[in-house]
């Protein structure tokens, strides 16, 4: 879980400045934006050291959704994305899952019950 992109962070703030010279309040979408591509830049240069390693999964997701959209909490869909670096078949779940399947899906990864991408959408259901 990357602390960035959150909105609110001060420390964040100041290495948009440092490295883009530039100072954005923190509830602007531009910082958002900008948070966003190093995050991006990170999680590249993540899965780059480990592109060797083809027995890993890599998950990402948040832990709620941009918070400058005012919505009940009921209607905020998140990030969720997982997959095994050695499978390149793509699946779609759109259902509602919870947390408690992505602490499933560990448990079953290290217990190597689950291999391949396609084993994910039988946590998930």
């Amino acid at each position: 879980h990357l602390a960035v992109p959150h909105t609110d962070t001060e420390k964040f703030d100041s290495f948009i400045y440092k490295h883009h010279k530039i100072i954005l309040k923190s509830n602007d979408l531009r910082s958002y934006d900008i948070r966003m591509s190093y995050s991006i830049d990170l999680i590249k240069s993540i899965l780059n050291k480990i592109e060797d390693d083809k027995n890993t999964l890599v998950i990402f997701f948040s832990d709620h959704s941009l918070k400058l959209i005012k919505k009940k909490n009921s209607e905020k869909n998140i990030l969720f994305l997982a997959k095994f670096l050695d499978d390149n078949e793509g699946y779609i779940f759109n259902e509602a899952t919870s947390t408690k399947n992505l602490y499933d899906i560990i448990d079953l990864f290290f217990l190597n019950k689950i291999k391949k991408n396609k084993d994910l959408l039988y946590v998930l259901n």
